[in-house]
């Protein structure tokens, strides 16, 4: 965690600086607090294979931070400080002797309890800190003498997972997978309320005999006593005289599974509702500071997590919902001449809406169809299963990867009403009851999105289900508003009533390999604006789910320089972003980085929708200079790719046939098989380039990009230099190209690319990349006159502090990884000796570049 040595009004992206410039902007606290509850933020943390750390490992790091980060306010010879130091020896030796990197692949199970251990673990704990982050700033921004401490006037916060929803290519998610977490994220979230009940209730001794008992609680505490079975109730007969604990240790009774079905919670509202009796009651005897400190962080916990821990995303790619429907297709004995996968877009339209008049199989029927079916419908008999138990609290987004035309979202409907997923729509039709969510990812599907989103929306199927989940999402904040405010509290008002809204998901990832950086930023920044024009025409709003990774590359970056850098008007105060791999580790691994993590995405969301730069709108001529220069780079970059032995270069000049056997996560690296470049993950991709130092997907392409606008149209190159500090896209671009180049050391690279057997091969792929790179350096200080080490110090005092150790770290790598390929070729059983040892150098190369993929 960085905290500004000037204090929290400086700090970049808190809320100390958000809130002082929105009131600086002419947002008065009484809009703010008005505003606050409208915000949602909800993380997704996947389990994409780029963290390279052994939980083990993770774990010894987290309890050294937190001894580093005890004070004991004693000199080295004290009792208290030598204790400290010796417990800080024994992690240190407990993690030197422990295997660094893992010897067998994580299991689906083996992630899903690492996402459960950090929610309900730092994540869980850090929320009651990230509020008391914004009171604070609300008093330091002179909004008032106190932040805003009613539980409702906070923003919404929640989480999201992938961790057993996503299949994509990942042949062990399957429909058990799928149920399986359901339930063990629904059995975390209601042992951690629990726990918390029960921590809250030892907390809440006030004595009947000094403070009475108010009424409103002494009524409830009647009704409450009549619920429980006779043989229960000496066990809160106890507890008479501290009626506080009483009535928490009731609600702790009737919290699922202890009570499941009739007499128990059924939705956490409820349990919200009767926090709310406790709450009154402490205000009621004068003790309105317990209220807030004890009270207030079990109600925000129970609002946050629900009785779900977090929200399960469906993600499956198009081509599977191919073989799927095809299978479906012959069930009934048709035998096309054109494959389903071959068609044109309306043919398939036309198949798929016929089936949608009609389903013409039972659940029953449909899963037996083939492999594909049974897993795609079985996914989705999975889901209405959990939701007829429990409700759909716990799912999150049906996502479509690869998402081409509007026939890969209609297919979703005809999976679902197969599956009996369905809600009643108003005409008696029934519509899926899950955001049906395209993931445009390639260049060309970004490029393609504004017209499929556009044509979706006008589909009739369409306006019914969206009409019918804003209905819905209407009925869950109507229960929040009931839940969190007392009628006697008049002065807060929370939105009851939710538009129809349009989840899209864009990835950072693929439109980079596609076709480099300044291109997939541009095309990414082009198509959010495009995408939101269109369904607002049609009366919607498109709310963005950002697929980010940990890279440059991959869409990484400085979280509040992000949100300020997103098109005018596409945050609208709803921000949906993964959290991936080795990022969840970094941000979230301890109680004081999750807090300051979840700060950045909760103050940068509210500044970026609620300041005067929110309204802003781009430059007509910014976007002729990106225009230019995502064609000329594109250009570059696919030149290199398409090069005669480009991809001989990048096997054998990369580790990359070490992170295709890693043991980092259960996904493996291609989605097929295929080994072509085509069917290579982007992670493995920007993962392999980082292990070189080449960094090569961060900034290949920009320096002939740059060069070229200077020479063809020096007048669009003089508004970028003019611009790109003011322009938070341009700066945000430029600054992570910017920290792509400075995190490239072509001397190291050099040595990898002496691994190329082919001399020529070698020397002609190297000169290339060579001659890019000093022209994008070159192009970064017509763009930057000042020296990154003056404009930004900390990050280049980061950079040159590694460069020693990384070097050691990178020339063993590449010794072991010559001595490994010529075992392998042999067929010398040393070769599994050395794997192990390439597994080691990848683990600490990327803990030394905070960074894999």
């Amino acid at each position: 965690m960085n905290e500004s040595i000037n204090g929290p009004v400086h700090e970049p992206g808190s809320w100390a600086q958000a809130l002082r410039g929105m009131k600086l902007d002419g947002v008065d606290a009484e809009t703010l607090a008005a505003e606050l509850p409208t915000l949602r933020i909800e993380p997704v943390l996947t389990a994409h294979p780029t963290e390279a750390r052994r939980r083990s490992v993770l774990a010894c790091m987290q309890e050294i931070y937190g001894i580093l980060a005890e004070k004991s306010g004693h000199r080295g010879g004290h009792p208290m400080e030598r204790d400290r130091r010796a417990k800080l020896k024994i992690v240190l030796e407990r993690w030197w002797r422990t295997e660094e990197v893992r010897t067998q692949r994580p299991t689906v199970d083996m992630e899903r309890e690492g996402v459960i251990h950090c929610l309900s673990g730092a994540m869980a704990q850090s929320i009651a800190e990230t509020d008391r982050r914004l009171q604070e700033a609300w008093v330091l921004a002179g909004l008032g003498r106190e932040g805003p401490i009613h539980p409702a006037v906070r923003p919404v916060l929640s989480f999201g997972t992938w961790v057993g929803g996503d299949r994509d290519g990942h042949p062990l998610v399957t429909r058990v997978t799928t149920e399986t977490s359901l339930r063990q994220y629904r059995e975390a979230s209601l042992r951690l309320l629990g726990s918390s009940l029960e921590k809250l209730a030892s907390r809440l001794t006030l004595s009947r005999k000094y403070h009475g008992i108010p009424p409103e609680l002494e009524k409830w505490l009647g009704d409450w006593r009549k619920r429980v079975d006779p043989k229960q109730q000496q066990r809160f007969a106890v507890y008479q005289e501290e009626p506080w604990r009483e009535a928490i240790l009731l609600m702790r009774a009737h919290l699922p599974p202890e009570l499941e079905g009739e007499g128990g919670y059924v939705q956490p509202e409820d349990l919200i509702l009767d926090l709310g009796v406790v709450r009154r009651a402490l205000i009621a005897v004068g003790a309105p500071r317990l209220a807030a400190a004890e009270v207030d962080p079990m109600i925000r916990l129970v609002e946050v997590f629900g009785f779900h821990l977090a929200a399960l995303d469906i993600r499956q790619n198009s081509s599977r919902h191919d073989e799927a429907i095809e299978e479906l297709e012959s069930a009934l004995g048709e035998s096309p001449k054109t494959p389903y996968r071959n068609r044109t877009e309306k043919e398939r339209r036309t198949l798929l809406e016929g089936w949608l008049k009609k389903i013409p199989w039972s659940a029953e029927e449909a899963i037996a169809a083939g492999p594909a079916s049974a897993d795609v419908v079985g996914t989705y008999q999975t889901l209405a299963r959990h939701a007829k138990h429990h409700g759909i609290d716990g799912l999150g987004l049906s996502i479509i990867s690869m998402t081409r035309d509007v026939s890969d979202l209609l297919a979703i409907h005809v999976f679902c009403r197969a599956a009996g997923l369905t809600l009643p729509g108003e005409d008696g039709s029934e519509v899926c009851p899950l955001p049906i969510t395209p993931l445009f990812e390639t260049l060309a599907d970004l490029e393609a999105a504004p017209r499929v989103v556009d044509e979706f929306l006008r589909h009739p199927i369409t306006q019914k289900t969206l009409k019918v989940l804003a209905q819905q999402e209407s009925q869950v904040m109507l229960r929040r508003r009931v839940a969190l405010v007392d009628p006697g509290e008049g002065s807060i008002v929370l939105p009851v009533e939710a538009p129809p809204i349009l989840r899209v998901m864009i990835g950072y990832s693929d439109s980079n390999k596609d076709a480099g950086i300044l291109a997939s930023q541009w095309s990414l920044h082009r198509s959010q604006r495009s995408i939101m024009k269109a369904a607002k025409e049609q009366g919607v709003s498109a709310r963005f789910f950002h697929g980010r990774g940990g890279t440059v590359s991959r869409g990484a970056g400085p979280t509040h320089r992000f949100l300020e850098a997103l098109p005018t008007g596409t945050l609208s105060g709803d921000l949906r972003v993964t959290e991936q791999g080795e990022v969840i580790g970094q941000k979230y691994g301890t109680v004081a980085t999750a807090a300051y993590n979840l700060e950045l995405l909760l103050a940068g969301t509210a500044w970026s929708s609620l300041s005067a730069s929110s309204t802003r709108e781009d430059d007509p001529q910014m976007a002729e200079v990106f225009e230019f220069l995502s064609q000329t780079s594109t250009q570059a970059y696919r030149s290199l790719i398409e090069e005669p032995g480009f991809m001989d270069f990048f096997r054998q000049s990369t580790p990359i046939d070490v992170v295709e056997r890693s043991t980092i996560g259960s996904r493996p690296s291609r989605r097929t098989g295929d080994s072509g470049w085509g069917d290579l993950r982007a992670i493995p991709w920007v993962f392999s380039w980082s292990q070189s130092r080449f960094f090569l997907p961060g900034w290949y392409g920009a320096g002939v990009a740059l060069r070229n606008l200077q020479v063809e149209h020096p007048k669009l190159h003089r508004l970028l230099r003019d611009k790109v500090k003011m322009w938070p896209f341009a700066r945000y671009v430029f600054n992570n190209l910017e920290s792509g180049v400075a995190s490239a050391d072509l001397e190291v690279g050099h040595w990898y690319a002496e691994l190329v057997a082919d001399e020529k091969l070698r020397q002609r792929m190297f000169d290339l990349i060579q001659g890019e790179f000093s022209a994008v350096r070159d192009g970064l200080a017509e763009l930057f006159p000042n020296s990154l080490a003056k404009r930004r110090p900390r990050f280049r005092f980061t950079v040159e502090r590694r460069v020693r150790p990384l070097r050691a770290l990178h020339r063993w790598q590449v010794n072991v990884l010559r001595d490994w390929r010529r075992a392998e070729a042999e067929g010398n059983q040393e070769a599994d000796l050395l794997l192990g040892e390439l597994r080691q150098t990848i683990a600490a190369i990327a803990a030394g570049l905070r960074t894999t993929g």
